[in-house]
């Protein structure tokens, strides 16, 4: 346990002696009040904690053992209260001061790590690039109109000019009382605003709002009241910088291996935060969309599927999945589209007017290494990188899809992320043609080569029954398909997974190896950066894994390669792999592993019974009759293993304190 993780307010003679917590033997002689000097006991005591203590530490610790000798067993009279409370306002100080030299510490070496990662990097955008023609560019000018008639086509091209099919002009019928902006709204949305991201623009960061405390909440509340009152948000706010990132793929030269990026305001981006909280109140989506909504994450989109694959794999009945992409989903999504979304939501006027208000006369420029472009206007799509554009994309999909999408967990959606699943090839393929119709019919376009189709052939009739189609065009056909981050097979299993999220972890390992294999930076701080940084690359997901003595054998390999590499050790030197463990304090990942499955388990068993989780079609049927041999390992065998391994009962999962602590791996 580390020293910072003793509550200094909890007295010291009601908890474990804080020293021996920490493996140390208590002196008895007498130290001095003052918390000067210390006796020679207590410097006996501490001389093997002084080798790898901070100095913050060191006098934590000399307090405690002040403060434990005064209020401690032999101590509690009233003579000695004043010198206890004076003991615990420097206990409380000095501890204070402990917590934030570890914390500057570990952001420390993460701020290293992304220095010396960006170093080897290969460049993210390189001067010259080539036109549409594929011909190279090398001239200052040239190069910046080509970026800017890229991202000026990509945004004003296409969809908009569309003839589009909406159901319902427009009507009134919306309007009602709402009320002005509060402070306490303005307050949460400056909370939930992230810091250290790139300026727009204006050059205010929200740092500086968070700078000013109340009195940015209340200029900031003005503010916002007089944009409500108007329908008018600062001209200023209209313009941004579009900086291209580089998707890791492809020709480095071509512009449509770009991603573009919007550098905007951050005070507008707190005006989008206060709106989009009041969107969220007088609006919903189907549970369908698990996209950006709380209560949903990804990791219950890939447990349902999952799940269905076991349950079907177990009745040895064929699963058929198409994963649908939809062509720059964000950039292509019709004004007028969006609009009418609002109004099918029954979102008030007022808002749809302070939303259309935001992207009236916006305009851009292009960040290039030769200087930034000429301004363009952007007449459709969505803003990349505002805070309102991910929940406004939910409520468009949702609104266009509404009356297509079925009951979970037949389709699935993650923002643009689409998967549509049937029990035949006949049924998901005229889904998929239905779905084709009813997006084009809005604006959005299927991406004919991304469009991937999965057949899980459970039943082992051992025949091809024909393809899915796409408009005519055949859909490719996938043995894998990597959904949310998570690989899946055919077969239903998870080695592909393991092995993915394995090389997910070497990869993190290579991005931060300059200081990870550093021997300057202490190992418990490189074990630090592995637990955050590394050890969670390879476990996404695990929570969803029926995992096998292979698994756990393949992960823990992986893993104690790092760490030796961390200590500078190799097998041949024979050192134990609990000493490793000690010496950069990580736990097992076979552990950490459980730990894992199981927080997800009681996750689950605490949801209500409505929960998508909980849907009877995921639930494993009675009297299912199995074919010969060993059954295939499930999920919920998995979790009973490790429930009677550990020796916890299920029950006790309906109290999140209690099951945190009961199925908590602490490192060493």
């Amino acid at each position: 346990m580390s020293l910072t993780h003793v509550d200094p307010h909890v007295i010291p003679h009601q908890v474990e002696d804080p020293l021996r917590i920490r493996g140390f033997k208590r002196p008895t002689a007498n130290m001095a009040a003052d918390g000067g000097p210390a006796t020679s006991a207590l410097e006996e005591a501490l001389k093997p904690f002084q080798e790898r203590a901070s100095e913050a530490e060191i006098r934590i610790a000399k307090l405690e053992a002040l403060l434990y000798n005064k209020d401690g067993p032999s101590g509690g009279s009233e003579a000695t209260s004043s010198a206890v409370k004076d003991l615990q306002s420097k206990l409380d100080v000095v501890t204070a001061e402990c917590l934030t030299e570890k914390e500057k510490e570990v952001k420390d070496i993460y701020r290293m790590a992304k220095i010396r990662e960006r170093k080897t990097r290969d460049v993210n955008q390189v001067k010259c690039i080539k036109d549409e023609a594929n011909q190279l560019l090398v001239k200052s000018e040239e190069i910046k109109n080509r970026w800017k008639e890229y991202f000026n086509k990509l945004f004003n091209g296409g969809n908009e000019s569309a003839t589009i099919e909406l159901d319902e002009p427009f009507d009134d019928n919306n309007r009602g009382f709402v009320r002005r902006i509060q402070e306490y709204e303005v307050k949460e949305a400056l909370k939930r605003m992230k810091v250290g991201k790139a300026m727009g623009p204006d050059g205010i960061p929200i740092e500086v709002w968070r700078c000013l405390g109340d009195i940015a909440i209340v200029w900031l509340t003005k503010l916002f009241n007089t944009i409500f009152r108007a329908n008018r948000m600062p001209d200023e706010w209209r313009r941004s910088t579009l900086v291209p990132i580089f998707k890791n793929k492809g020709d480095v030269q071509s512009c449509t291996n770009y991603r573009g990026i919007k550098l905007m305001s951050h005070t507008m981006k707190l005006w989008e935060r206060v709106i989009e909280h009041r969107l969220r109140k007088m609006t919903s989506v189907t549970q369908n969309q698990f996209g950006f909504m709380p209560g949903r994450s990804t990791m219950e989109a890939i447990f349902l599927l999952r799940q269905l694959m076991e349950r079907f794999r177990e009745q040895k009945k064929d699963l058929h999945m198409v994963f649908i992409d939809l062509e720059k989903a964000y950039d292509k999504v019709p004004r007028s589209v969006m609009w009418w979304a609002l109004e099918k939501h029954k979102v008030a006027t007022k808002y749809i007017n302070l939303i259309k208000d935001m992207y009236t006369n916006v305009v851009t420029s292009v960040r290039t290494s030769d200087g930034d472009t000429d301004d363009f206007p952007i007449n459709i799509g969505l803003h990349q990188g505002s805070a309102l554009s991910p929940y406004l994309f939910a409520l468009v999909i949702d609104e266009v899809t509404r009356d297509i999408q079925g009951v979970l967990p037949w389709c699935m959606l993650f923002a643009d992320d689409v998967v549509l699943i049937e029990e035949s090839r006949s049924g998901v393929s005229q889904k998929l043609e239905l779905w084709r119709q009813t997006l084009e019919a809005k604006g959005f376009r299927l991406s004919r080569s991304k469009t991937e189709y999965m057949k899980c052939d459970f039943s082992a009739m051992g025949y091809e029954d024909g393809d899915v189609s796409l408009d005519g065009q055949v859909v490719p056909k996938k043995d894998t398909f990597r959904y949310l981050g998570s690989m899946l097979q055919k077969e239903g299993d998870i080695d592909e997974d393991v092995s993915h999220r394995i090389k997910a972890g070497w990869l993190k390992w290579r991005q931060a190896a300059g200081v990870l294999c550093d021997h300057r930076v202490p190992r418990k701080l490189k074990g630090k950066f592995y637990r955050t940084a590394i050890r969670p690359a390879m476990l996404y997901g695990a929570e969803c894994w029926p995992t096998k003595r292979r698994h756990v054998q393949q992960l823990s390999v992986a893993e104690m390669r790092m760490l030796r590499w961390i200590c500078g050790h190799t097998r041949r030197d024979r050192v134990r792999n609990d000493d490793i463990r000690e010496r950069v304090g990580v736990a097992p990942i076979e552990e950490k592993l459980m730990q894992h499955r199981l927080r997800w388990f009681g996750h689950i068993q605490r949801r209500p019974e409505e929960a998508p989780v909980h849907i009877g079609i995921i639930r494993r049927p009675e009297n299912v009759k199995r074919g010969r041999g060993r059954p295939t390992l499930t999920w919920t065998e998995s979790v009973k293993r490790d429930l009677k391994e550990w020796n916890i009962d299920k029950e006790l999962a309906a109290d999140r304190k209690g099951w945190k602590c009961a199925i908590h791996v602490p490192e060493p």
